[in-house]
C-alpha cells in the first residue's frame, strides 16, 4: 500500500504535509506501507530547505517509510508551441502522480519490460494535503461492514472502497 498527495513548495502546503504526515503516523499508516509527498516546481533553494526540514522531523521523528519525491514544475499550459502559457495548477497533480510512478524510489518502468519495477500488485492512493486520516488506508476490501460499495456488491465492477 502506498499513499501519496501532491503539493507545491509553498507554505501553506509545507505545514498541510506535516499534518497529513502525523496523522498517518497516529493511525499507523507507515505499518502498511509508504506515506509519499509529491512536490512540484520547487527551486533548487526550496527543495534543499524542504528536503532537510522532511528528514529531520519526518524522516527521522515519525518514519522512514515517510518520504518526499520532487517533480518539476507542470502548471505551465503552453498554447500555439510557444514556452510559458497560461497557469494551470491542477496539472501539478496528475503530471506529478505520473512522474513519481516512472521516476520514484521503488517505482519506476523496466525499459526492457515496459513494467513497473518491483509489481507486487501494490495498491496506490492519491490523497489531497488537506485530508488527515482518521484510521489507516488499506488494500483489504473483505470486512464488507466497513467498506464503501459503490453497486450493489453482486453486480459486476463493484468498486469497493475501505472505510
Amino acid at each position: 500500500m502506498h499513499v501519496v498527495f501532491s503539493t507545491d513548495c509553498g507554505d501553506f502546503q509545507h505545514w498541510q504535509s506535516y499534518l497529513f504526515f502525523y496523522s498517518a503516523l497516529r493511525v499507523g499508516q507507515h505499518k502498511l506501507g509508504y506515506v509519499t509527498r509529491i512536490a512540484s516546481g520547487c527551486d533548487d533553494d526550496e527543495e534543499a530547505k524542504v528536503r532537510a526540514w522532511h528528514d529531520l522531523h519526518v524522516s527521522r521523528a515519525m518514519s522512514e517509510k515517510f518520504t518526499v519525491h520532487f517533480t518539476p514544475h507542470f502548471s505551465s499550459v503552453a498554447q500555439d508551441g510557444e514556452k510559458g502559457g497560461k497557469q494551470y495548477l491542477f496539472f501539478n497533480k496528475p503530471f506529478g502522480l505520473k512522474h513519481w510512478l516512472e521516476h520514484g524510489e521503488g517505482m519506476g518502468v523496466d525499459a526492457a519490460t515496459g513494467k513497473y519495477a518491483d509489481d507486487d500488485g501494490r495498491v496506490v492512493a492519491l490523497l489531497d494535503p488537506d485530508m488527515v486520516l482518521l484510521r489507516p488506508i488499506t488494500h483489504d476490501f473483505s470486512d464488507l461492514e466497513s467498506s464503501i460499495v459503490s453497486k450493489p456488491a453482486s453486480a459486476p465492477k463493484t468498486r469497493k472502497f475501505k472505510a
